[in-house]
């Protein structure tokens, strides 16, 4: 059909011949994705630091598995710092789904692109297997003498935690309606938890059902909307004083999918008012039993609270084009504590909160092991060591203290080492990148979230990653000259080290005004004031808090290999996939480096540093010449 069109509009000018046929269109995708993997492996030898990973598997519809992995790691480009992010395989996996055969399977491929060596954190969900994969990866590195750690060298998923999580919390409400009924003694919580046998998130699920049922019910629950609008009818019935209702649907939640449950029940709270006249129609009487009661639905409010916070946690740790692990521990924490603060506020639904509150502790125990995250808030100028010290205690802050000199101390010893000192002095541009635009409306959830208060608390897990590899047998014994030598270096490396990192804390954290800054603009402009927190920062920043990445990629997957192309051979759809991925990461932003402010577009007073550097590098220099002509005071 689509060769048929081509030579219709060519006008007799393009015959059959000139338009390329499946296989070469075929081959053609094969050569891109050759120029992109060799593009992509070049970059990943010239990385700043090391590199990490997300991992994920997904299967098609003929139920044919791939794992997904993506590869996120600092380049310097044009001068400049930037956290690329790629997708370097989509590969099939054949047999079982074991931890043994999915490591040999990452291995492989880490191993095709040539940097084991480099290898950082792996982020990835909480499926057993995954444990399993960890444990056996940590035998196949330390066989080579590359020091790994099944659970130092792994992050694990945020939002997929807190999905799991609220999940433990619905399904208790769904199995166990009545958990905590016989404690009850006054007559009014007994008659709460006996609604609650009502299974009402099932009844959600039936209303959604019921109103999306044809697309007749769509349109008479939109005419609903449309025709209170026009009368005023909501008047009073909606929050905030709101006049009008927004013109939508209600949403069907999916167990995978984060925060679906909290969408659903969201949409249909703001909604209902409309919901409540389409069931209450005269021509849909078989579906006024779906009604909730006044009590019910007061009940539906306090379970969509107890969701919102977790909601607009994992929203806030899913961005990959920034930094977002150091928000990791704060933000799990601050999620217990708004928690227990609920289970006062709404008792009824305490034994609940209490299981979810179970569940993310458990796994922040597990989170602990690894001295990722406590590296990632030393090196976010905003948090330094201030979090620790006011929410942790002397201990642990200590602790934490001694793991990032460790980490300074090997960058020092190599420095040292060196033969030759490379310095490089890098014209920094201060203004916004599409990173910094996302790490800006980071910062503004976070201030949100972060002001909770509330008092923060941490276990006492500190296993971490070893700091050196197995030592090396048969190695001959160092003479007491060289012994003292390397004695004496090593304390005047402590020494650099200990004062570098005095400097960093002595400079106090960022200030409120200044904390929209991106992280890697952060330390880019601040290689040379602290040269080992830069290598440091090298190695954390990349690390990925969630595996959305990966999800990204599954969601696209399901655009490749649909029905009618079912029958992609494995080797086309991980090409398809990872020229996809790099495509859709190279698309011209009309947001690059721009973040408006109002005072660079006042007409008095001075013009702005923004405003001149906007201008300048859109090549408008007439138009600045004849603003800076019109200011009575200067730049």
């Amino acid at each position: 059909m689509i060769r048929e069109l081509l030579d219709y509009l060519g006008n007799d000018k393009i015959n059959d011949d000139d338009i390329p046929h499946r296989t070469k269109i075929t081959q053609m995708i094969y050569d891109e994705h050759q120029k992109m993997r060799h593009q992509i492996m070049a970059e990943l030898r010239r990385a700043q630091g090391r590199v990490s990973y997300t991992c994920d598997l997904w299967s098609d519809p003929n139920l044919v598995s791939y794992m997904a992995v993506t590869a996120h790691f600092y380049i310097r480009e044009n001068g400049r710092l930037v956290l690329r992010t790629y997708l370097v395989a989509f590969r099939h996996v054949s047999g079982s789904h074991s931890g043994v055969n999915l490591a040999n399977a990452l291995i492989g491929i880490l191993d095709e692109l040539g940097v084991a060596y480099k290898l950082a954190l792996i982020t990835m969900d909480n499926a057993s297997n995954n444990n399993t994969m960890m444990e056996e990866l940590e035998k196949i590195f330390r066989s080579r003498g590359i020091p790994f750690d099944a659970d130092g060298n792994r992050i694990r998923c945020f939002p997929h935690i807190i999905n799991l999580a609220c999940q433990a919390i619905l399904e208790a409400l769904k199995q166990t309606p009545a958990l905590g009924l016989f404690l009850a003694t006054e007559s009014a919580t007994k008659s709460y938890l006996q609604s609650l046998e009502a299974d009402l998130i099932g009844t959600c699920r039936s209303v959604v059902a019921a109103c999306r049922a044809s697309g007749q019910r769509r349109q008479e629950l939109r005419r609903i909307i449309c025709e209170g609008n026009e009368k005023d009818t909501w008047r009073g019935e909606l929050p905030n004083d709101e006049k009008h209702l927004k013109v939508l649907q209600l949403l069907r939640d999916c167990e995978t999918r984060w925060s679906s449950t909290y969408l659903m029940i969201d949409r249909m709270i703001y909604l209902y008012p409309a919901v409540r006249r389409f069931l209450l129609n005269i021509d849909q009487t078989d579906l006024s039993h779906h009604l909730f009661s006044d009590r019910q639905l007061n009940i539906l409010r306090d379970i969509h609270q107890v969701l919102e916070l977790p909601h607009a946690a994992q929203e806030l740790l899913s961005a990959e084009r920034t930094p977002t692990l150091s928000l990791s521990l704060p933000l799990y924490e601050i999620l217990i504590e708004q928690w227990k603060l609920l289970q006062a506020t709404i008792p009824e639904l305490a034994p609940y909160i209490e299981i979810g509150i179970q569940k993310l502790e458990d796994y922040v125990g597990q989170a602990r092991k690894t001295r990722i995250y406590a590296h990632a808030m030393v090196l976010n100028p905003s948090m330094k060591f201030e979090w620790m010290e006011k929410h942790w205690g002397d201990v642990e802050t200590n602790t934490s203290r001694g793991w990032i000199k460790e980490s300074m101390l090997k960058y020092q010893q190599s420095l040292r080492r060196e033969s030759m000192s490379r310095s490089r002095t890098v014209p920094i541009d201060r203004s916004l990148s599409a990173p910094s635009i996302a790490a800006h409306s980071q910062a503004l959830g976070f201030t949100r979230l972060s002001g909770i208060n509330v008092a923060i608390r941490r276990s006492t897990s500190m296993s971490t990653i070893p700091s050196q590899p197995p030592p090396l047998s048969g190695q001959p014994a160092l003479s007491e000259e060289v012994l003292d030598r390397e004695a004496r270096e090593l304390i005047e490396d402590q020494r650099v080290v200990d004062q570098e990192l005095r400097r960093y804390e002595d400079d106090g954290v960022t200030p409120t005004s200044e904390r929209l800054e991106d992280l890697t603009r952060h330390w880019e402009r601040n290689e040379h004031s602290y040269p080992l927190l830069f290598r440091v920062a090298m190695d954390v920043l990349p690390a990925q808090a969630s595996a959305v990445p990966c999800e990204r990629v599954f969601s696209s997957s399901k655009e490749t290999s649909t029905v009618r192309r079912s029958r992609l051979s494995p080797k086309l759809m991980e090409a398809l996939q990872i020229l996809k991925f790099s495509y859709k990461q190279e698309r011209l932003s009309f947001t690059d480096d721009l973040l408006a402010q109002e005072k660079d577009y006042t007409i008095e007073g001075p013009v702005t540093p923004g405003a001149i550097a906007e201008l300048t590098r859109a090549g408008r220099f007439l138009e600045l010449a004849e603003i800076l002509s019109n200011v009575d005071t200067p730049v």
